[in-house]
């Protein structure tokens, strides 16, 4: 288990958010298959950098705060996340998963943990 960065860029607030959280790199590697094969990486980045907990925790401590702290640890992915629902319209597919991330989504696929 490593921790990644989850990024989201949300135009509306003006404003961008780094959402770290613990996974296996297959997790990390599943949720950048689905970002970038359903074109939302406009909005969204899960890079296979790998962060220390200290790397994290002083991100987190000196974070802007705004609609959300800028940096938040938000837990170990612990639920699957879902597969395309829509495969024969790439439209649908954008707005499910764009609805599903928005404003730290994420973590509703996350249990807090200690990390």
């Amino acid at each position: 288990m490593n921790i990644y960065r989850f990024r989201e860029n949300n135009e509306l607030e003006g404003e961008t958010w780094d959402f770290f959280f613990t996974a296996t790199p297959e997790q990390q590697a599943d949720l950048a298959t689905i970002i970038e094969q359903n074109g939302l990486d406009e909005e969204h980045e899960c890079t296979d950098k790998v962060y220390t907990r200290q790397e994290v925790d002083v991100l987190v401590e000196n974070a802007r705060n705004g609609y959300f702290d800028s940096h938040e640890y938000i837990g170990t992915l612990t639920k699957p996340l879902p597969t395309n629902p829509y495969p024969d319209s790439p439209h649908e597919a954008y707005g499910f998963y764009t609805q599903l991330f928005y404003k730290n989504g994420l973590a509703n696929f996350t249990t807090e943990d200690n990390a």
